[in-house]
């Protein structure tokens, strides 16, 4: 035989597809799918490792409750003061700024006792003489003076309080220049205020106008007054939650209904307490 012709045994020959072109035999290396494992493991033990560096969103927001927690169990809960310290304090700051919340009243309402003086030798003259149309107009340019004025003076006065409730001494300058600025303002939140008040006050009487005829026909006045002074009392204790507003304009620079808004969050929960040191206080401003 031919030694070229010579066969090789199946083990050996090389195995045609179906295009006429040798494929490999079963026996020889498969490199492919080794590389092939080998990426994939390395893919595999890269997520792992991604997955051990970065953790996830809800271990992320257990640790922070998990610190948050923590923080509140050092602080504590935040207690309010009692209504003897609180007073203490109001009075402490008030004396001891005495001289200063004087200087911002007399500046602020200095315009408004020029005018008196003004005005009162004015109102002297009898409207008939003067005419009706320039007697009411005095009334009005008066009152608008002197609402400006007292929004210039508040807005000066809360500013420096929280500034010395925060150990700080500002100056007239400074106070005046914020009471400047948050005049328009506290004039608005003065303005939402007084229309709260009027339809609260309207809504009370309303409601409690069958009560106070009863007591009428009575014939008690002792009961009359007391009932009326309790329909007062209802009255400033529905506009409690607006207690605030003012101090948030002016603290917090914010516009007139954000401010109500923002009062009746800050005072929930407290008040009672506030009403009931508003009326201390209106008792000893009378006393």
């Amino acid at each position: 035989m031919d030694p070229k012709k010579r066969k090789l045994p199946p083990s050996l020959q090389k195995k045609k597809g179906p295009s006429g072109l040798s494929k490999p035999s079963n026996h020889a290396p498969q490199k492919k799918k080794v590389v092939g494992s080998m990426s994939q493991s390395s893919d595999s033990f890269a997520a792992i490792r991604s997955k051990q560096a970065s953790p996830d969103k809800k271990q992320v927001s257990s640790l922070q409750r998990k610190k948050g927690s923590k923080k509140q169990l050092l602080m504590g809960p935040v207690k309010p003061l009692p209504l003897g310290t609180v007073l203490a304090e109001s009075l402490n700051l008030t004396f001891s700024n005495f001289i200063h919340y004087l200087a911002l009243l007399f500046i602020s309402f200095a315009p408004v006792a020029l005018l008196a003086v003004f005005g009162v030798t004015s109102l002297r003259i009898s409207p008939v003489v003067m005419g009706w149309g320039k007697f009411i107009l005095i009334l009005l340019v008066f009152f608008a003076i002197f609402l400006t004025a007292f929004s210039f003076f508040y807005s000066s006065l809360i500013y420096s309080v929280f500034q010395h409730v925060r150990k700080r001494n500002p100056s007239l300058g400074e106070a005046l220049q914020k009471g400047w600025a948050r005049m328009g303002k506290v004039f608005s939140v003065g303005l939402f205020l007084f229309i709260i008040f009027f339809f609260l006050a309207i809504a009370v009487r309303f409601i409690s106008s069958p009560v106070l005829l009863v007591i009428a026909r009575m014939g008690s006045d002792v009961l009359f007054m007391g009932a009326q002074f309790l329909q007062t009392l209802l009255i400033w204790f529905l506009l409690t939650p607006y207690f605030v507003a003012f101090p948030v304009t002016i603290v917090e620079n914010r516009d007139g209904f954000v401010s109500i808004q923002r009062s009746s969050q800050l005072t929930r929960g407290n008040r009672l307490r506030i009403f009931v040191l508003f009326i201390i206080t209106t008792l000893i401003s009378k006393a």
